[in-house]
């Protein structure tokens, strides 16, 4: 059961929802952010999780920056899932996607068992309920298949720091979010009839560039499953 956000919430600024979200954070997503939150965590995982695999998936895409990097590690077969279409137009710009699909996460419309990985990454924290996003990964994995799923810790939520982000004319948003523990994470998981694989959690250090306040807290994480 997702822990609800409200309750926590340390900053005024106002929500939008996923969708309404995205697309005004969009033009600026790739411009000055700080990238070890999830960069961090793509290095710790380890190259026997997605060895030998012939094609993936990312849901929620965004702006395609985890598509490059399993691009750059040998997974020359991806697929874009994302429910912003202006998210969507700049994932096409790489040119690194075999097809981009604009669906809801929980219900792509993709083939089942199509795919030997399924990437999530930023998405759970959106979504109050987790099984519909685990069992949609699930459906979309060959037997032997993994599901990795990167997400912002929820010891960081917990702080009451939303989602959020500067538009390009200095206004600040919130995205809709919702916290998960790890026991969430765990029982969605196997319900969908998957296998814990490997667990990384990110540290704040003091090569992050504006989260001094925060050194020594974990930001992120990385949970890997098995079909």
């Amino acid at each position: 059961m997702a822990i609800p956000f409200s309750d926590l919430y340390k900053r005024n600024y106002t929500t939008l929802d996923v969708v309404e979200g995205y697309r005004r954070w969009s033009p600026s997503y790739d411009k000055g952010s700080d990238d070890n939150f999830i960069d961090g965590l793509l290095d710790r995982l380890h190259p026997d999780l997605w060895q030998g695999m012939e094609n993936a998936v990312d849901l929620g895409c965004g702006t395609g920056r985890v598509g490059s990097w399993l691009c750059s590690h040998g997974i020359n077969a991806v697929t874009g899932v994302d429910i912003c279409v202006e998210m969507l137009a700049l994932a096409a710009s790489r040119n690194i996607y075999r097809e981009l699909i604009d669906a809801d996460v929980r219900k792509t419309g993709l083939p089942a068992e199509g795919f030997s990985l399924v990437f999530s990454s930023l998405t759970g924290c959106h979504l109050q309920d987790l099984q519909p996003l685990y069992d949609e990964a699930a459906r979309l994995l060959v037997s032997g298949g993994t599901f990795v799923l990167m997400d912002y810790h929820p010891f960081f939520l917990l702080n009451g720091i939303p989602t959020h982000f500067k538009t390009e004319d200095g206004e600040t948003f919130a995205i809709t979010n919702y916290i998960h523990l790890f026991s969430d994470h765990f029982r969605t998981g196997t319900s969908s009839g998957l296998s814990l694989a490997a667990l990384h959690e990110l540290v704040v250090d003091e090569t992050w560039k504006n989260y001094s306040k925060y050194i020594n807290q974990p930001i992120s994480f990385a949970i890997a499953w098995e079909k």
